[in-house]
């Protein structure tokens, strides 16, 4: 089923905020979490008004939240766990806080016995809190879960643009591109403004999608310009993450699209450009000699000048390649001096 007829068509017309995470005083009906720092770039986001009910800690309180924010900031996870070890008190800016860290630092497991602290003391739990509880349980791959929080976050809240980004990542954690789309619906029904974040995940959660992906994902990204949003190199990474059994032209063709957008390319990009142009390479067992016995030699040769052509461009560009891109220039450098003269 194409993407068109499974979400309506979506309103230029967008309500724009900024939210806030405030050390004392967080506002939990708009507040937006913490970006993944290895694949988010977010700023604000849009959503409708919304009542906002602010939540007064006590001066000891404020104290513990600004030392566990302090050290979140730094990764510092154990220093966390210390600050955190000795409260027993019941107060959500804390407790929230420690939930989303725990994401940050990929302790998903404390992040789950928090929520649980949460529930079985029947708290009142709100936004952040229900944003933080599906991407744990997204990452410790508990899919009914994960919709039994979501299912009860409606219940509980109104539907604002930091909630629906917490669902679709959970959604692209999950592989699951049909939840995506149907968070990207209410959105739309709800006059809620969807921003790039969103179309961004949900790029992530077409990679499992049946059909050709690529031509979903493509019409994806064409909804986002349709919304004047403007896509970023994660965005183009996702796209292009997708593209994996794409012809080289199109493959080349959204490449040619990001450099007419002014979008230059980092190491994540242009590890995944190179893999999607070159087929399947496996992380972490990949050497010069394997990639030239096992993975060249079953590329069309427009293929491997297609990735020779996109890593120096790359190199050009100052990117800073990762590991596993230095081995495949490597390869295709020796590899060029293997291959005859036409």
């Amino acid at each position: 089923m194409r993407l068109m007829a499974r979400v309506p068509q979506l309103s230029c017309f967008l309500i724009v905020y900024t939210t806030f995470w405030v050390s004392c005083e967080w506002c939990f009906s708009a507040g937006k979490q913490q970006p993944l720092s290895l694949i988010r770039e977010r700023g604000g986001q849009g959503m409708q008004t919304l009542a906002v009910r602010n939540i007064t800690l006590t001066k000891e309180s404020r104290v513990l939240l600004s030392k566990i924010t302090a050290a979140g900031k730094r990764r510092k996870w154990r220093q966390v766990q210390k600050l955190f070890s000795t409260y027993s008190g019941s107060d959500i800016p804390i407790l929230a806080a420690v939930m989303h860290i725990s994401l940050k630092c990929r302790e998903y497991e404390a992040g789950r016995r928090v929520f649980e602290r949460v529930c079985q003391e029947n708290l009142d739990k709100n936004g952040p809190v229900f944003a933080a509880a599906l991407k744990i349980y997204a990452s410790l791959g508990e899919s009914l879960r994960v919709q039994e929080i979501w299912e009860e976050a409606m219940a509980t809240c109104e539907i604002n643009a930091p909630l629906a980004s917490a669902r679709i990542d959970a959604a692209a954690v999950e592989g699951d591109f049909d939840s995506a789309l149907e968070v990207l619906g209410l959105l739309h029904n709800t006059d809620t403004a969807i921003e790039i974040v969103h179309i961004t995940s949900a790029l992530r959660a077409c990679r499992s999608a049946k059909g050709q992906r690529h031509e979903l994902a493509k019409e994806l990204l064409q909804r986002a310009f349709e919304l004047n949003l403007k896509p970023n190199v994660v965005t183009f990474t996702s796209l292009l993450a997708c593209f994996s059994e794409a012809p080289l032209r199109e493959i080349q063709a959204a490449y040619a699209q990001m450099q007419e957008l002014g979008i230059k390319p980092n190491k994540v990009f242009a590890e995944t450009y190179v893999t999607v142009v070159l087929g399947r390479i496996p992380h972490g067992s990949s050497t010069v000699k394997s990639i030239q016995d096992d993975v060249l030699p079953s590329q069309p040769p427009a293929r491997v000048q297609a990735a020779m052509k996109a890593l120096e461009d790359f190199k050009i560009a100052g990117v800073q390649l990762t590991a596993l891109t230095k081995v495949v220039d490597a390869a295709l450098q020796t590899w060029k001096h293997k291959t005859p003269r036409a």
